[in-house]
Formats: structure tokens, C-alpha cells, sequence
């Protein structure tokens, strides 16, 4: 089993609900009938990396207990991925304070740069990013 494939696992046994389901997946394959889920990903592997090192756990913790406490058995995501540089987390059978957790989190990820995790000063051109001052200088560069 590769680091990833463990690392997924692991997650999944933690928080079920990041196990996508039959059916257009994070990849957008169709899952042909019998087919086994292998941990290959996780609703987690679709967000940038910082995201997911800075507070792609709490997130999930914060869900898991709203989750046991409100006893949302129901709860499932239906899709996560970055747009005009946020978070977007789409999920069903969740209440109120699920939705204002999501919220929370869709806000920290515009407030930190998107590729060093430092505090977010500048909105990037094209493809949206919320960035620092020095990984925008750095894209200026790139781009010129």
C-alpha cells in the first residue's frame, strides 16, 4: 500500500464522510457496478495542499462532532474543489451548524496565501489566488 493509499485510509476510518461515493467521483470516472473503493482519494486530495495541511483536520473534526452531536447520519459531501480562489464544499443532510463550519473554513482559505500558507494580501489575475506579497511578485515575474 503506497503512503498515500495509508494516509487516505486512515482518514477515511477517522471521517467516513470523506469517502466519496458510487457515481461521478473527484475525478469525474464513473465507478462501473462492483467496483471496490481503494482509497486512491479522498474528498481532501481535491483541495491545494496548504489547504488541506492548514485546516483541512479541524475542518473535518469540527464536522465529525456536529456530525455525532446532531446525529446526521445522512451527512455526505457531494463535491469540493477551489473556485475564484476559495473553498467550495458541497454537502447534503447536513443542519445549520454544519453549513456555518463549512462557511468558517471557505473564509480561512481566502485569508491565507495559497501557495506558502502565509496571511493573504493580494488577489492574483487569470486564476484567482488569494496570495502573499512575495508569492505575487514571484507570479508577477513568472508571467512577464
Amino acid at each position: 500500500m503506497t503512503y498515500k493509499k495509508l494516509r487516505n485510509w486512515i482518514l477515511v476510518k477517522r471521517f467516513p464522510f470523506l469517502r466519496p461515493q458510487c457515481g461521478w467521483t473527484i475525478n469525474m470516472r464513473y465507478w462501473p457496478k462492483g467496483y471496490t473503493y481503494k482509497y486512491e482519494e479522498t474528498w481532501l486530495d481535491v483541495i491545494p495542499d496548504v489547504w488541506r495541511k492548514d485546516f483541512g483536520i479541524s475542518l473535518c473534526k469540527e464536522l465529525k462532532d456536529e456530525i455525532r452531536r446532531s446525529h446526521l447520519s445522512d451527512y455526505k459531501i457531494t463535491q469540493v474543489k477551489e473556485k475564484f480562489g476559495g473553498l467550495r464544499w458541497y454537502d447534503e443532510g447536513g443542519n445549520e451548524v454544519t453549513t456555518k463550519i463549512i462557511q468558517k473554513y471557505e473564509q480561512r482559505s481566502r485569508d491565507i496565501c495559497a501557495i506558502c500558507g502565509q496571511p493573504a494580501t493580494k488577489v492574483t489575475h487569470g486564476w484567482v489566488r488569494y496570495v502573499c506579497d512575495s508569492c505575487y511578485d514571484k507570479l508577477e515575474k513568472q508571467r512577464n
